[in-house]
């Protein structure tokens, strides 16, 4: 038997027969699929796409082993197949190619110093912008952050700016594309995109000043 299988409906908070009424298979077939599968010969019953509904079946639920859920797959999955499967692995590499595209970012931190541990989705959107060179600009909702990151995370802050009212919102990043704008708000699993509306009433709160290199403006649309 493979023990991922076991494993993965174990996470889930699932039984053969929740599985068996999830997918539409009669109870026998799971058991005899799951005993057929071995960790030796890398085999199992439930496939990738099995997982996804799994995934989705959880969050649909609001079921409260979804974090545990998440953490099993990203575990027990290959990358090739994590990178299909989770949220946050999907929405970081959407915000990475829109932040490549884009002609200025602004990022905003608000203080959650869960988002700041080494793998979090948002410290590597952080890590790829500073690291890309690309016009930015770092709002911050107090001075003791810089310190706190370049502990946390080696890096050394760019031009930052304080502000108070980021504690009340998640961390986000907005992106100027010529002339739309893109911002992703940081949930709890996964950067999510605003609607255009919200991307730009961000811009013009918080972008309407110049870069610290002084080679890009930032200007509010409208």
């Amino acid at each position: 038997m493979s023990t991922r299988d076991h494993g993965l409906l174990t996470a889930a908070g699932l039984s053969v027969a929740d599985a068996a009424k999830l997918f539409c298979r009669t109870r026998q077939a799971i058991y005899s699929g799951m005993s057929a599968a071995s960790d030796e010969h890398q085999k199992s019953y439930f496939s990738a796409h099995d997982a996804m509904w799994i995934l989705q079946y959880a969050k649909q639920s609001d079921s409260d082993k979804l974090e545990e859920l998440l953490r099993f797959v990203e575990s027990n999955y290959p990358r090739s197949e994590t990178a299909l499967l989770l949220q946050d692995q999907v929405g970081h590499e959407q915000v990475r190619r829109a932040m490549s595209s884009g002609e200025g970012v602004l990022i905003a931190f608000n203080g959650n110093l869960d988002e700041l541990v080494p793998n979090s989705t948002f410290a590597k959107t952080l890590n790829n912008l500073l690291s890309s060179g690309k016009p930015s600009r770092l709002l911050l909702p107090g001075e003791w952050v810089v310190a706190y990151m370049e502990q946390k995370l080696a890096l050394n802050a760019p031009d930052y700016e304080v502000r108070d009212e980021l504690k009340y919102l998640p961390s986000f990043v907005v992106i100027r594309e010529k002339n739309s704008i893109r911002a992703f708000f940081f949930q709890r699993f996964s950067p999510e995109e605003c609607k255009s509306n919200v991307a730009e009433g961000l811009w013009g709160q918080f972008a309407s000043t110049n870069m610290a290199n002084g080679e890009y403006t930032l200007l509010a649309t409208g």
